[in-house]
């Protein structure tokens, strides 16, 4: 996303593929490892020490760009649905 709204701001030659221990646990355990059956508590640095978690490597402005259009229309559907959303329904 930043690759797209502000590209002076990333630094993609420090850009790299951060492994996440759910990766590990999905290849160890069969429950926990899956992501559906039990949730685990979590802060971000649980889950690489880095604090980052992905294959940076791979961003494009172009799939920034997809991923920004994407939330904005799931916001605008949201934002019609509660507009049209009456009260007495909402409880």
């Amino acid at each position: 996303m930043m690759l797209h709204l502000l590209p002076e701001a990333v630094h993609m030659e420090r850009a790299k593929h951060w492994r996440s221990t759910s990766q590990d646990r999905a290849e160890t355990f069969e429950i926990l490892g899956n992501g559906r059956s039990a949730k685990m508590g979590w802060a971000i640095e649980d889950y690489n020490e880095s604090g980052a978690v992905g294959d940076a490597a791979s961003a494009s402005a172009q799939k920034g760009q997809r991923v920004v259009q994407a939330a904005g229309t799931s916001l605008a559907k949201l934002l019609t649905e509660l507009h049209a959303l009456t009260l007495p329904r909402a409880l």
